[in-house]
């Protein structure tokens, strides 16, 4: 547990793709951290996130949630995001559709005036009706629905009447975070990277988990992986150097590089570094 009380883990579904497993188990312990640092439960169970989802962005910790979601996502043959018009959901889809590959479409909450006299569909998200130009989305369109926080479901399941106006194949939805505080509960098919439920305990504000059914991996920690790394491929020449040519110098593992650069980066957060300097 941390200091605040919240249970959290690193585990995360075993998934084939080209983001290591460690930078997704850093990338969920980053999300989670800061929703137990940062985020503020309003009444009826609304979850404040606007410091580093919403509003003021975090955006390398925007791009990580893109692409776990991505990677969670990428066995589904999909050819368009779709999201509504805000940017709370259009940021997570953005950096979704990026390590996706494919194009974002979004519902505006008015008509814009380029677009004249061509056809649309409608649905009204949150007492607004949104539009969705027709020739943007197709019934030979395979859509997933991407959202910053789903709570009741009612943005996805708007989105979803789009999809269907269109006869485009509706293949899930994807968030960032799954609020299950208020008992409302959306049941629909659902892949997200932490669920906040009411606390199990007393004195915890909410409970966070990452929301996987299949949490097969063990915690890992990127000083854990580095030294396994040395320990099975560093070779100590003469003079006692270190030979690590095969994952840091010369054939550079680019994701152990950047999961050690994000441990550094902690390490130094509180020293008031300006700048780095090195050597070539």
């Amino acid at each position: 547990a941390t200091p605040c009380g919240f249970p959290w883990h690193l585990a995360i579904p075993t998934v084939a793709t080209a983001m290591s497993v460690e930078v997704q188990s850093l990338a969920i312990n980053a999300l989670t951290k800061r929703i137990q640092e940062e985020a503020k439960v309003l009444p009826d169970g609304i979850l404040r996130v606007a410091d580093f989802l919403n509003y003021r962005v975090d955006p390398v910790l925007m791009d990580n949630c893109g692409a776990i979601l991505a990677n969670k996502l990428s066995k589904r043959k999909l050819t368009k995001v779709l999201a509504g018009c805000s940017s709370q959901g259009l940021l997570p889809a953005l950096a979704t559709s990026r390590h996706l590959g494919i194009p974002v479409v979004f519902a505006y909450a008015s008509v814009p005036s380029a677009w004249g006299r061509r056809e649309t569909f409608s649905a009204t998200i949150q007492g607004r009706t949104h539009w969705v130009l027709k020739e943007a989305i197709s019934a030979e369109d395979h859509v997933v629905i991407i959202d910053d926080i789903v709570r009741t479901g009612s943005t996805v399941e708007a989105l979803k009447s789009i999809c269907q106006q269109a006869g485009a194949k509706y293949l899930g939805a994807g968030a960032i975070i799954h609020n299950r505080l208020n008992g409302q509960t959306w049941d629909g098919e659902l892949e997200s990277l932490a669920q906040v439920s009411p606390p199990s305990a007393f004195g915890r504000a909410v409970d966070i988990s990452p929301a996987v059914n299949d949490l097969a991996l063990p915690e890992v920690v990127a000083a854990d992986v580095l030294t396994e790394r040395v320990m099975t491929e560093g070779k100590v020449l003469p003079g006692n150097l270190l030979k690590v040519y095969s994952f840091i110098n010369h054939q550079v593992d680019t994701g152990l590089m950047d999961m050690c650069g994000q441990l550094l980066a902690r390490v130094f957060a509180g020293f008031g570094v300006s700048k780095v300097l090195t050597a070539q």
